[in-house]
């Protein structure tokens, strides 16, 4: 009898919860819900800092940067307490691009959506203006890309041709995270 109620245990456990999964639909109301989420709760995004030669993150204070910073990271918890988002760019010293690259969580934790957004002056446009990427990469909760969207524009939004124009040093991609947990991990953002 032992026996029998240690195999209905274990099959319980086993059982575990299933993954939830969204639609693409679902996935695009919830990054514009984190979108105004964070703009309501501009002070409940914390702020890191990467600087040379360290491997332990810097936190960000009254806007009090360090100097020779190389990475700023951004993360935002939801009112539970979960992370949300993690926003971490390069910093430019010169300020003529600027990467981002967001990552964006399902309740679960799960990465639903990477975004990197790169801006740059560029040749192929009049008097060297600056052009925009934006590349989306949505995910179900198993980490399978649903949609990739590659969008290049000119200040007044008109579609730039890839083959003519492009921002080069954005088109290495950063690695993209399945998880907080990881993408954390991985940018030794503790808290």
């Amino acid at each position: 009898m032992k026996y029998l109620y240690l195999l209905f245990c274990l099959f319980i456990l086993s059982c575990g919860h299933p993954k939830r999964h969204y639609t693409l639909s679902e996935l695009r109301h919830r990054r514009d819900w984190i979108e105004e989420y964070s703009l309501k709760h501009k002070n409940a995004m914390v702020v890191f800092a990467k600087v040379p030669g360290k491997t332990q993150l810097i936190k960000v204070v009254n806007d009090k940067w360090p100097d020779e910073t190389e990475y700023a990271y951004n993360v935002l918890k939801d009112s539970s307490n979960n992370v949300i988002l993690i926003y971490s760019s390069p910093v430019s010293e010169s300020g003529d691009w600027n990467v981002e690259h967001n990552h964006y969580f399902d309740p679960e934790g799960n990465t639903f959506l990477f975004e990197r957004h790169a801006s740059a002056f560029n040749d192929c446009l009049a008097n060297d203006e600056v052009a925009y990427e934006t590349v989306k990469k949505y995910f179900d909760s198993d980490f399978n890309l649903l949609e990739k969207t590659d969008n290049l524009v000119d200040k007044k939004g008109k579609h730039l041709n890839k083959s003519e124009c492009s921002i080069d040093f954005a088109i290495q991609d950063a690695t993209i995270y399945p998880n907080a947990e990881s993408c954390m991990r991985a940018h030794n953002i503790i808290f």
